[in-house]
């Protein structure tokens, strides 16, 4: 059962991980997306891969979601809980909110803060599963 609630830590950061692969999709594209065009042939490919992205980035974040519940009914069956666990898990869900008010309630254009808050979030969500990781 312990290999089975690690195996579903392990998708947990991989659905992580797509989630912030929309940041380095925006970043590659806003910076070098005209020199990509001219010089490669790859450009169709990474503007397929970027709407792609566009699609299931809110969906990654609900199944991610999903995936913490299920992780938590594996390894604590929900009788006790890990601090550092709750503590990635609430970042995470409440980085998932954030990004649903920002999809469905403000709409566009958000503001400034939103954006701001919403990218850097990740980071410190990073070093909360870091520190939930390293205690095992």
């Amino acid at each position: 059962m312990r290999l089975l609630g690690k195996g579903m830590g392990v998708v947990i950061i991989l659905l992580f991980l797509l989630e912030a692969f929309r940041f380095v999709l925006k970043y590659v594209f806003k910076n070098y997306g005209r020199w990509i065009k001219e010089n490669t042939k790859y450009h169709p490919l990474l503007l397929k891969l970027m709407n792609l992205n566009k699609t299931i980035h809110p969906w990654t974040g609900y199944l991610t979601l999903v995936a913490i519940l299920i992780h938590v009914y594996i390894v604590t069956g929900f009788t006790w809980f890990n601090p550092s666990g709750v503590v990635a898990a609430a970042l995470m869900s409440a980085e998932v909110l954030i990004g649903f008010l920002g999809q469905y309630v403000m709409k566009k254009p958000r503001p400034k803060a939103w954006i701001w808050f919403h990218r850097l979030m990740p980071l410190v969500i990073i070093v909360a599963i870091l520190s939930h990781i390293s205690q095992f």
